[in-house]
């Protein structure tokens, strides 16, 4: 299985201004879309939700201090691709990166010790996806992904949104609709 970039086309290609802010838009439709539990649930391979370089240039050395224990995260945090990430490309402070790590380090304790949860009816424990034919956005659940990649699962649940499901939505914004008229639904669906 090839793996798509998130956002990204066919082939690997990033999208241009205009289509990675309409997906942006898609994204802030989220609190909407788990509102209603618009969407599919499905089972995807975790590399096609979490792409390999951003999960070996920012989650994978953080997720390994997480293995290792709070001593270890405490006092290598800062160097980690995550830290980086946050902090200094994002701009966000050193308190507000160091709450996110903890929220990540207490979300891979639960899932190294009650598994992770798969049942469609709780939405907030699955990851958001919003895929067509030519174009995958993952709108939520990076870091849940992520530690499932680490500790070792194959399948995640995912809740896949595809443009009909958006065309059906009343909430989607006129613009939108022109956008998704345009996409085919996707195959790699069941």
């Amino acid at each position: 299985m090839t793996e798509p970039q998130a956002p990204t086309l066919r082939g690997g290609e990033r999208p241009f201004g205009g289509q990675l802010a309409k997906l942006k838009r898609i994204g802030q439709l989220l609190p909407v879309l788990k509102q209603k539990r618009v969407g599919r649930f499905a089972r995807l391979h975790v590399e096609y939700v979490v792409q390999t370089a951003n999960y070996e240039k920012r989650d994978r050395e953080l997720l390994e201090l997480f293995d290792r224990g709070r001593l270890a995260l405490y006092t290598r945090f800062w160097r980690t691709g995550y830290f980086r990430n946050q902090h200094r490309r994002k701009g966000r402070s050193t308190a507000w990166t160091f709450r996110r790590i903890n929220r990540y380090f207490r979300l891979f304790r639960s899932i190294r010790e009650q598994g992770l949860y798969s049942d469609p009816e709780r939405v907030e424990d699955l990851a958001w996806i919003f895929c067509a034919e030519d174009v995958y956005f993952r709108m939520d659940g990076h870091h849940r992904v992520s530690v499932a990649r680490y500790l070792g699962y194959r399948e995640v649940a995912v809740m896949a949104v595809t443009p009909r499901d958006l065309l059906e939505l009343p909430e989607t914004p006129p613009d939108l609709i022109e956008y998704l008229k345009d996409l085919q639904e996707p195959s790699c669906l069941p």
